[in-house]
């Protein structure tokens, strides 16, 4: 399974007209996971998407809490070979997004 961190600005091919709500998206999960606020903003169902918001989690071992993690948005789009996942990540100004590919490894 491949998988590579793109900034959101360069995804327009893949996501047409949706990479400002996807970055908006991105700022406030980063936000949420920082604990800076506790929503995200509300948007308009769009056709052929589907968002999931699950908490990825990491062991932490003995005697520790039992995991550490944060929150991220799995976005999938109809007809895509990939998904995107949005953790909150940025690097300068770019916010950033890690693609997911959704096709079998091949043998």
């Amino acid at each position: 399974m491949d998988r590579r961190v793109e900034p959101l600005s360069s995804l327009d091919q893949w996501f047409p007209g949706q990479t400002e709500w996807l970055s908006e998206l991105n700022r406030a999960l980063r936000n949420i996971n920082f604990g800076k606020m506790d929503h995200l903003p509300y948007y308009e169902p769009l056709d052929d998407y589907r968002l999931a918001m699950r908490a990825d989690l990491i062991p932490q071992g003995a005697a520790k809490p039992p995991a550490i993690g944060h929150w991220q948005i799995e976005v999938t789009r109809q007809g895509l070979p990939f998904r995107l996942l949005l953790q909150g990540k940025s690097r300068g100004n770019d916010e950033l997004g890690e693609l997911v590919d959704n096709r079998p490894a091949s043998e």
